[in-house]
Formats: structure tokens, C-alpha cells, sequence
């Protein structure tokens, strides 16, 4: 987090306090605090790599930090602070039970839209610079296939429950809500492990919409789009 000092901190308020709409305190305090404490793994291709070897062991680590350890709840990230020229200055963005829902979307659209390896991913499929094309579709196929098979263990979660389930199954609801169509609104409060998993789903889907095209363009015929 960046460090102010008192005068930072006192002009920084005489601007929040000219702010009077939820959404736009809430994109203010997150520029200058940041609302989202855990550094999350950036986007995969490879679906395996986000439940697997050290990215599998991050995100479980964060989801026992959220779960135990009332230091990084939600509302230690929308309360700051501060005792300036001895005067007390108190940035808030908990959101109420009424807005919730735009606490929970602006960060899932935060986790998709500043995921730099997701980007960079599309910008090589729209410059068309795969290097070995053959390999690059085989593995979209394979990449699917897990995609139906994960689809199989979601749909048996109710009798299987654990951790990496559950996880599972978050991941796979935002590839497939994407899939269909539309994002889910969430009015009740999440952990923000389920908030990255669901948007890493999201980008799945998104990154896959993109491979389409790519194939698309390039007229590779002999491969079925939209097995997944």
C-alpha cells in the first residue's frame, strides 16, 4: 500500500468528501488504499495450474487467512483511519446490506479487467503471434475437455463436499454464467477467494470466446467449436 503523509491524507479527504455516490467512493478508495488485500495468482490458460502445485497452495492459503483471521475481513479493507495535525480523518466504503451487490461486482470486474495475463494472452491471439499453432489448438482441445469432465464433478459436489470442491465449483459457475450469457450479481457478502475464483472462471470463458475466433480467422476447420 502506498504511505501518505498528514497532508496527503487531509487533501485526499476534502476530495472524498465531494464524492457522494457509492460506486464512485468505492473506485476513489480503492485507487488510493486498495480494497482487495491478497495478491491472487494471474490468469491460466491451463484450468490445472489454478488448483495445482503452488497457485493450489496460494489460494488456500488466502481462504484460511479470510477464514480464521479477523485481520483481513472485508470491512478492514473499506475502514481506513488516520490522525492528522490532530484531527481524525475516516475514509468508508462498507457497503450496506442494499449495496453489497456493487461491493462484490466492482471487485469481480476489478479481477477480470486488470489481469494483465489475461490480456496479454488476447493480444497474441489478435497480433496472431502463436509460435507453434498445431500444439497451441491441441491444447485448446485438451483444455475443453477438462472443462466437460469439471463440468461432471460440479455436478456431484452435494455428495463429495470439500474444500477444493467447493472451489471447484465457484471456478466452474463463472465459466458457465459467462457461457450463458451474463455475469452473476452477488447481494450477500463473499469471501474474496470466491470472488477471484468466480472471475478467473469468468476469464476462462472470455479467453476461450477469444481462441474461437482466433481458429475462426485462421479457418481451422477440423476442429469442433463450442465442445465446451
Amino acid at each position: 500500500m502506498l504511505i501518505y503523509d498528514e497532508k496527503d491524507i487531509v487533501g485526499l479527504f476534502e476530495r472524498y468528501k465531494q464524492i457522494y455516490s457509492y460506486s464512485d467512493r468505492l473506485i476513489f478508495f480503492d485507487k488510493y488504499f486498495k480494497v482487495v488485500p491478497f495478491k491472487f495468482p494471474m490468469f491460466q490458460s491451463d484450468s490445472d495450474l489454478l488448483f495445482k502445485g503452488i497457485y493450489g497452495d496460494l489460494i488456500l492459503k488466502f481462504f484460511e487467512l479470510e477464514r480464521l483471521n479477523k485481520a483481513v475481513k472485508h470491512e478492514t479493507f473499506t475502514i481506513k483511519t488516520f490522525n492528522c495535525f490532530g484531527k481524525k480523518y475516516l475514509f468508508k466504503i462498507t457497503p450496506s446490506n442494499s449495496l453489497m451487490g456493487d461491493y462484490n461486482e466492482y471487485i469481480i470486474n476489478k479481477l477480470i479487467n486488470k489481469d494483465s495475463n489475461f490480456n496479454e494472452k488476447v493480444n497474441l491471439l489478435k497480433s496472431r503471434s502463436i509460435n507453434n499453432r498445431d500444439q497451441f489448438i491441441g491444447n485448446f482441445q485438451n483444455e475443453m475437455f477438462k472443462i466437460k469432465r469439471l463440468e461432471s464433478i460440479v455436478n456431484d459436489i452435494d455428495q463429495k463436499v470439500s474444500i477444493k470442491n467447493l472451489f471447484l465449483k465457484v471456478y466452474y459457475n463463472g465459466y458457465s454464467d459467462y457461457k450463458n450469457g451474463y455475469i452473476k450479481s452477488f447481494p450477500m457478502k463473499k469471501k474474496f477467494v470466491e470472488l477471484y475464483l468466480y472471475a478467473q472462471g469468468v476469464l476462462l470463458a472470455k479467453y476461450f470466446e477469444e481462441v474461437e475466433k482466433y481458429i475462426q480467422k485462421n479457418k481451422y476447420s477440423n476442429l469442433i467449436l463450442g465442445a465446451a
